[in-house]
C-alpha cells in the first residue's frame, strides 16, 4: 500500500498521448467489469476540450509509463453540483491510488468552488460506477459519500418491424442544423427540465457535445413536429465505432404539450425500424430508474430489458451559507 505522498497526481494534459492513455484506461476498466463500452481517443478529446472543461479539476496518476487512474469534476455555478468519474486500472487497485485520488480531487473541487460556485449554494460532488464495482462504493462510503440514485442501461434485440405511423397531428422532418439547431436545443431543455439532477446546459456545450461529437450522424435522428414546431425528438447514434451492430438512443424527449398521445413510443419504435434499415441488430439507451415521466414503463412495453445498472453517490463538500 502506497502512502498518499508517494502517489504522483498530475493535471491532465491536452495532448494526444493523454487522450489515448485515458481511453486505454477506460477500456481496461470496462473489460474488468464486463461493461461492453469503449471510448476512443477522439471521444476523450471531445470531452476534455469542451467549453465546460476544468483543467485543474481533471487529474491522472501515471505509473510505469501509463495512465493508471483518472478523475474529473464538472461543476455547475448554477447549482453547485459537480459530476464526475473516478476510475483506476484493475491491475493497480489495492495500492491506495483510488483513495488518494478521490481525496485530492474533492479538495481541488472545494478550492475551485471558492471562485466559481456562489456561497448561497452547496457544493455537492456526484460520482457513479457500475453496480458490479463494489470496491468503488466501499471507497466512496469510507470517504463520506452516500447513495443517491440508480440508472439503467436498457437493451433490445431488434426484430423485423416497420416504422409506426405517428399519432394524428404530428409529422417528421429531417434535421437541418441551420434551421433546427437552436430550436432542438430549447426543446430538449424543456423536455428534461423536471428530471432529477437537471441543469440547463449552455448553448455552447450543447453544440460541442451533440452537434460536434465525433461520428455524429444526424440522418439517424427523428424530429416530430406539430403546428407549434418541434414536439418530440430522438437523437440516435452508433454506440461504439468498433461495433456496427449496436445503435444507441442518446436522447428521447417529448414536450409536455405533446405527451400521453403515443408520440414517445412512435419515436422509439421508429428509431428501432431506422436502425434495422441501417443494419443494426441491437439497440440501447439509458434511463433514470426513478424517472417521473413513465419512461421506464414505455421502454419495457416495447420489449427492452435492463442490461446494466449504475449507482450514483454524492457528498456535500460545502454547505450553503
Amino acid at each position: 500500500m502506497l502512502t498518499r505522498e508517494q502517489i504522483a497526481i498530475r493535471p491532465v494534459r491536452l495532448e494526444a498521448e493523454d487522450y489515448a492513455g485515458i481511453a486505454a484506461l477506460y477500456g481496461a476498466y470496462f473489460a474488468a467489469h464486463g461493461v461492453d463500452r469503449r471510448y476512443t481517443a477522439a471521444d476523450i478529446e471531445n470531452f476534455l476540450t469542451a467549453p465546460d472543461f476544468f483543467p485543474d479539476l481533471t487529474q491522472v496518476v501515471e505509473e510505469d509509463g501509463q495512465i493508471v487512474a483518472y478523475s474529473e469534476h464538472v461543476p455547475s455555478a448554477a447549482t453547485g453540483n459537480a459530476w464526475g468519474d473516478l476510475i483506476v486500472h484493475p491491475d493497480y487497485r489495492g495500492r491506495g491510488i483510488a483513495s488518494a485520488l478521490l481525496a485530492h480531487a474533492d479538495a481541488q473541487l472545494l478550492e475551485r468552488a471558492k471562485t466559481y460556485v456562489p456561497v448561497h449554494l452547496p457544493v455537492v460532488a456526484r460520482r457513479g460506477a457500475p453496480s458490479v464495482d463494489a470496491a468503488a462504493f466501499r471507497l466512496m462510503e469510507r470517504e463520506g459519500y452516500t447513495y443517491a440514485r440508480s440508472f439503467y442501461e436498457m437493451r433490445i434485440e431488434l426484430g423485423d418491424s416497420s416504422a409506426p405511423a405517428l399519432p394524428e397531428g404530428f409529422h417528421l422532418e429531417p434535421f437541418d442544423r441551420q434551421k433546427h439547431g437552436r430550436a432542438l436545443y430549447e426543446v430538449h431543455e424543456e423536455a428534461f427540465s423536471e428530471h432529477w439532477g437537471y441543469e440547463r446546459d449552455p448553448w455552447e456545450e450543447w453544440e460541442h457535445y451533440v452537434y460536434e461529437r465525433p461520428n455524429t450522424d444526424s440522418t439517424l435522428w427523428l424530429l416530430a413536429f406539430d403546428d407549434q414546431g418541434i414536439a418530440g425528438y430522438a437523437i440516435n447514434r452508433q454506440l461504439r465505432e468498433d461495433d456496427p451492430t449496436l445503435a444507441w438512443v442518446g436522447m428521447l424527449g417529448v414536450l409536455p404539450r405533446a405527451r400521453r398521445r403515443g408520440l414517445g413510443e412512435a419515436l422509439l419504435r421508429g428509431s428501432f425500424a431506422l436502425f434495422q434499415d441501417r443494419g443494426y441488430t441491437r439497440a440501447g439507451l439509458g434511463v433514470d430508474a426513478e424517472n417521473t415521466t413513465n419512461a421506464l414503463a414505455l421502454y419495457e412495453r416495447v420489449g427492452m430489458h435492463v442490461h446494466r445498472t449504475t449507482h450514483s453517490y454524492q457528498k456535500t463538500l460545502r454547505a450553503a451559507e
